[in-house]
């Protein structure tokens, strides 16, 4: 069972930083975002929604030309999963 998000349409342009501690352990739905090159870093925007589970936040994704669904939680380990899986050639 997938939670619906959460709408909010933030007025104001938010940094990173206060979308994380605002929305905290959850995805965000950002919009008219700002992004750092050469650093491909994500810096501020406006939050459109914001939920429990990326999964709901797809639908809305795809009325947006351009938006970014973003983790506000702690990172595990990206690469535990692949190294897991590997196949090692006898």
């Amino acid at each position: 069972m997938t939670m619906a998000p959460i709408i909010v349409s933030s007025p104001e342009k938010l940094t990173l930083e206060e979308i994380e501690r605002r929305y905290r352990d959850e995805w965000v739905l950002i919009v008219d975002y700002d992004f750092e090159f050469p650093k491909m870093k994500l810096t501020a925007g406006f939050v459109h929604a914001h939920g429990a589970s990326r999964a709901a936040l797809q639908p809305l994704a795809q009325n947006f030309r351009r938006c970014a669904v973003h983790w506000t939680g702690p990172v595990h380990d990206p690469l535990r999963y692949w190294r897991s899986r590997e196949v090692h050639a006898v």
